[in-house]
């Protein structure tokens, strides 16, 4: 009896697919506003914190900063270009402002700046417009705040590491990118010479993908 009663208890398959429909929908919503939300943080906290001088500026700054994504994935659902979609990302006309002013913050420590754009290059990869725009601006850091940004680096592992790199190389010019290659190894060797393999892997990494690619 015990067990018939059990059989009887279950739920539907159908019943099931219903409710596991629901849940994914009310999630995609759910992470649609939470975009949205940040997008209209950007765009007011950016006006208010770098296009407006008033005396809460440094506030807006602040806020602007803490507001900006901290991993790829994010950076790129924002800045970014939908492979799948064919469309830009919700900030894509305004990124090469944000992502300059990111870099140029100077009421952040410069160390979490650094903190920041380590994060979001890790597992990046190349892309026209906001991506390009960041690893632009990422590779001038590199060479202008070398230790700091590589004291940083090496509290991630290896494998991290390595893909920083590789989005630190990741472009089509191979002239240009040895070049980089080539001054990268110098400006890094003094600080940390056990650097310099996965300096070379990812540059390895980059060199393959643009091979392949072409």
């Amino acid at each position: 009896m015990q067990i018939a009663h059990q059989k009887q208890t279950q739920m539907p398959n159908s019943i099931k697919k219903h409710t596991l429909l629901v849940v994914l929908l009310l999630l995609l919503s759910s992470l649609g506003y939470a975009q949205k939300e940040t997008v209209k943080i950007l765009k007011d906290s950016y006006k208010k914190g770098f296009v407006r001088k008033t005396n809460d500026s440094l506030y807006y700054q602040k806020m602007f900063f803490t507001e900006f994504p901290s991993n790829f994935k994010s950076f790129k659902e924002l800045y970014g270009y939908n492979d799948l979609t064919g469309k830009n990302a919700p900030l894509s006309d305004v990124a090469l402002d944000h992502i300059n002013h990111l870099f140029r913050l100077k009421s952040i420590d410069r160390n979490l700046v650094i903190k920041k754009v380590v994060s979001i290059a890790i597992n990046a990869s190349y892309q026209v417009d906001g991506i390009n725009y960041f690893n632009s601006n990422f590779i001038s850091l590199v060479s202008t705040q070398t230790k700091p940004f590589i004291e940083i680096l090496d509290t991630h592992n290896n494998i991290e590491i390595t893909s920083v790199w590789a989005f630190y190389f990741d472009y089509e010019n191979s002239f240009d990118r040895k070049k980089s290659y080539d001054e990268l190894m110098k400006l890094v060797a003094p600080f940390d010479p056990n650097m310099i393999s996965l300096i070379k892997k990812g540059y390895q990494r980059s060199t393959r993908k643009w091979k392949k690619d072409n």
